[in-house]
């Protein structure tokens, strides 16, 4: 999935960012908010205003969390491994001719 700076809603809806469509567990709009912190390039998850639950590393999250490579994602019957393009090391923007 596609993740821009900022805070990418996840849900089934299509007004998410991040759209998890088939997994009818999953919250229509907020299950959880992935978020991208460009300054110093971190990554966050929290659970968002669905009523289902968010799970990191099998751990039940009720707050902001860090994540990082390789971490495991559970919301309803889904889970996802994180593997990010980019790190404290690493930004795609640096490689970007700025105008």
């Amino acid at each position: 999935f596609n993740i821009a700076a900022g805070r990418n809603s996840i849900g089934r809806g299509e007004e998410n960012k991040i759209v998890l469509g088939r997994d009818k567990k999953i919250s229509r709009t907020k299950h959880a908010l992935l978020t991208y912190e460009p300054k110093k390039r971190n990554f966050y998850l929290q659970p968002g205003d669905g009523s289902g639950l968010t799970y990191l590393n099998d751990e039940y999250i009720e707050e902001s969390q860090k994540i990082h490579a390789r971490d495991i994602i559970e919301m309803g019957d889904s889970k996802f491994m994180f593997i990010p393009l980019c790190d404290e090391s690493f930004s795609w923007e640096d490689y970007i001719e700025k105008e």
